[in-house]
């Protein structure tokens, strides 16, 4: 009893002094089971929290009603589906731009300034040059075109002394199932072969 009395009497006089500096202890040190346990509580993991309403930079695959700045919302005028270099049946050159019809007859040269199209009805009405020959200046044409005979166009120039461009509009159209002279006014119905 004298014995566990000293032990208890030193062991406290130990604790009150305090570990010494000067000698290290040889004996490995135990794990001390006095040490606080974390008491605080584990973040929760990303998925759980709540949301926020503050804006996020992720991309969504919700669609937007506004156009992109790459995206042609345009929808552009209607392109002239003749447009092209032709040879007619009687070897006349015809250079057919968006704004321009124009003819090499070889001896002189006839343009006519496209005014208006469609290429669903197929016509289109010009205002001739002031410089083509005959009673043309100064007055507009009309020009028909069709396909027929494995896809071949044909046009006719339905009138070109039309008095305005309306005039020429209101001109009837020319029968397509008749294409030889008596089926257009003029020259007839003329084959283009592009070249």
């Amino acid at each position: 009893m004298l014995l566990f009395t000293l032990f208890i009497a030193c062991t406290q006089q130990a604790k009150e002094d305090g570990p010494s500096i000067d000698s290290p202890t040889d004996q490995p040190q135990e794990p001390n089971d006095s040490t606080p346990e974390d008491t605080s509580t584990p973040s929760e993991p990303e998925s759980a929290q709540e949301p926020t309403n503050e804006p996020t930079n992720e991309p969504t695959n919700e669609p937007t009603n506004e156009p992109s700045d790459t995206e042609d919302t345009s929808t552009g005028p209607e392109s002239l589906s003749i447009v092209g270099n032709y040879f007619d049946s009687y070897s006349s050159e015809h250079l057919i731009s968006e704004t321009v019809w124009q003819i090499d007859f070889d001896t002189e040269v006839y343009i006519y300034y496209i005014d208006s199209f469609t290429n669903q009805d197929r016509y289109l009405i010009a205002e001739n040059a002031s410089s083509n020959g005959g009673d043309e200046p100064g007055k507009w044409s009309r020009f028909d075109w069709t396909y027929a005979n494995g896809n071949v166009l044909w046009f006719c120039q339905t009138t070109a002394t039309a008095n305005s461009a309306q005039d020429a509009i209101n001109t009837p159209r020319p029968s397509e199932t008749d294409l030889s002279m008596s089926g257009c006014p003029g020259y007839g119905w003329l084959s283009l072969t592009p070249f």
